[in-house]
């Protein structure tokens, strides 16, 4: 499994997918527009937000054999 860690914070929604898809392009050999489009599109079925700050973006990428996670340190969504 690829870690890759996303900027300290977001504050909107796609700033933090946005983020989170550029640090995991670099780790998967993706661009950076096809991952955030995959996550955008699983957003788009189903938020994948849990609550209280924390979610769990996912989506399938042909080419990629195994699983890879993004993250924030520190999420801020608005209320």
């Amino acid at each position: 499994m690829q870690f890759a860690q996303g900027q300290d914070q977001a504050d909107r929604k796609r700033t933090a997918l946005s983020g989170m898809a550029a640090r995991l392009s670099e780790k998967v050999g993706r661009s950076h527009g096809a991952v955030l489009a995959a996550f955008l599109r699983r957003e788009r079925l189903r938020p994948t937000a849990v609550g209280v700050g924390i979610g769990i973006p996912h989506a399938r990428l042909d080419g990629i054999a195994a699983p890879a996670a993004p993250s924030l340190k520190t999420p801020k969504w608005p209320r």
